[in-house]
């Protein structure tokens, strides 16, 4: 079975700064969470993350090891306080971009990183984990990571 590498949690902190008619997509946020969680993984790691957005979320893509991860941040459509953070394999889309795949210790290993990083902050609370089903359901929260 898959590692838990969804976590939704609590923060007025990560409120979008710029004006609604400035987003990417109104309604979806994450910039300045993508911007905040980049920044504590260059304190904490020896990542070099890069910060871009997609329609649906900002992502902070990665390396870990010899493959690329994305940690997808957005807000829960209609919130302005509540954030989920999705921690996946880059999709390796052209076939000469020949990269491993992202063994799942290594996800785990991301999440967990990314759980320490989350609890240390104060403004952050109702820390949830869980894993998304073949229909795209909530499966097993966890208060972190887990197999």
């Amino acid at each position: 079975m898959s590692p838990t590498t969804t976590v939704r949690f609590r923060s007025k902190n990560f409120r979008p700064l710029r004006p609604e008619e400035e987003q990417v997509n109104p309604g979806v946020y994450g910039e300045e969470l993508a911007r905040w969680l980049a920044g504590r993984l260059i304190e904490t790691e020896s990542f070099e993350p890069r910060v871009d957005f997609e329609d649906f979320a900002w992502l902070v893509e990665l390396r870990f090891r010899d493959a690329m991860a994305w940690l997808l941040c957005a807000n829960e459509y209609g919130s302005d306080d509540l954030w989920m953070i999705d921690v996946r394999e880059a999709p390796r889309l052209l076939g000469w971009m020949r990269r491993s795949k992202l063994p799942a210790d290594a996800l785990l290993d991301l999440c967990t990183k990314v759980h320490t990083i989350l609890a240390a902050e104060p403004s952050i609370s109702e820390i949830e984990w869980f894993r998304t089903g073949k229909r795209g359901q909530e499966e097993e929260g966890s208060p972190e990571p887990r197999r």
